[in-house]
């Protein structure tokens, strides 16, 4: 696993150019190689992007149009030291063309499904003789189970310490995994649907809290962490809670279907790569432009694994309808 600093050179380059003028901004080029993908502990459908570095006239980076997507490689899975696994190329349509407009190249696998503890080599040959390769252990997320567990969450409860929220806190069954350095991301959402068109279910992520430090609250959602219980204050929820209505009188034409409490796990690598550039986003998506990090040998780049547990809870009834919504519960 490498880290990389780069502030203290930018930093370093900036004094250089205040004191000399003629001094090129622009390094010699050296190509690195990219790797970026991590394993899904949820699906048998596993993908793997492939890149490079790349030189530009000018100082713009945005302006290279052509995407540095690699072709050609032979990329396998091994499991256990034992089954190996094949990657295909694929391509899917690229869904934002304001930089590139050919598809987005990739490849995949569809035929391996981890389970607990799996250990997971991949290694990418590329078509010039480099290679590329990474090592991850899918976390053991079928032995994770909830500690906290009611019928119906009420927002207004005291959680212990003086809080009122909804509080989810977990464990894993084994007592070795709890002694283990795990990492989890927490989410909690409301699904609702409005009277008029029952079938079309609305998700809205709940915070933890808002910043009410100027005209416009600032929503703080939970970031990567080892923590094991999470609390979404009862004032964020209720600021929710009035801002699916807000605007119209007739509360009553708002459903209110569950809430679902998602917590995403996973390994190291990915944990690190994820806080040190706080690429999460609302889908437990990745980004592939965080250069700070990497765990891949030969390159550059990010390969982790990662299994989610999800949960449908419900807010207390009573407290849902003195929004004068309704519920399906």
């Amino acid at each position: 696993m490498k880290k990389y600093m780069i502030a203290p050179v930018l930093l370093a380059f900036v004094f250089l150019i205040s004191c000399d003028d003629n001094l090129s901004p622009k390094a010699p080029f050296e190509k690195e190689y990219v790797m970026f993908g991590y394993i899904n502990a949820d699906t048998t459908f596993q993908t793997v992007y492939l890149s490079h570095s790349y030189e530009v006239e000018g100082y713009d980076p945005m302006a290279n149009k052509v995407d540095p997507v690699l072709q050609g490689a032979d990329v396998k899975l091994t499991v256990n030291r034992k089954k190996v696994y094949n990657f295909t190329p694929a391509t899917a349509a690229r869904t934002d063309t304001s930089r590139y407009d050919t598809p987005v190249s990739y490849y995949q696998l569809n035929t391996y499904k981890p389970a607990d503890g799996d250990s997971v080599h991949i290694e990418a040959s590329l078509p010039d003789g480099k290679k590329l390769s990474s090592d991850v252990v899918v976390p053991p997320v079928s032995y994770l189970y909830y500690e906290t567990s009611t019928v119906n969450y009420s927002p207004s409860n005291n959680d212990g310490t003086g809080v009122k929220g909804i509080k989810f806190g977990w464990r894993f069954l084994n007592v070795e995994f709890n002694e283990r350095s795990n990492y989890f991301y927490p989410r909690l959402d409301i699904v609702y649907a409005k009277a008029d068109n029952p079938g079309n279910k609305i998700r809205v992520k709940v915070p933890l809290y808002f910043l009410n430090n100027g005209a416009v609250p600032i929503p703080k959602y939970p970031n990567v962490s080892n923590a094991t219980s999470v609390v979404f204050y009862g004032d964020s929820i209720e600021q929710i809670l009035n801002s699916i209505s807000a605007g119209d009188p007739v509360k009553s034409n708002y459903i209110i279907d569950y809430a679902e409490f998602t917590l995403l796990l996973m390994d190291r690598n990915m944990a690190s790569y994820l806080g040190s550039e706080n690429t999460f986003s609302d889908e437990f998506s990745i980004r592939i432009d965080a250069a700070d990090f990497t765990n891949v040998n030969g390159g550059l780049g990010m390969f982790g694994a990662a299994a989610t547990k999800r949960n449908r809870v419900k807010i207390d009834k009573f407290y849902i309808q003195s929004f004068g919504y309704r519920t399906t519960y």
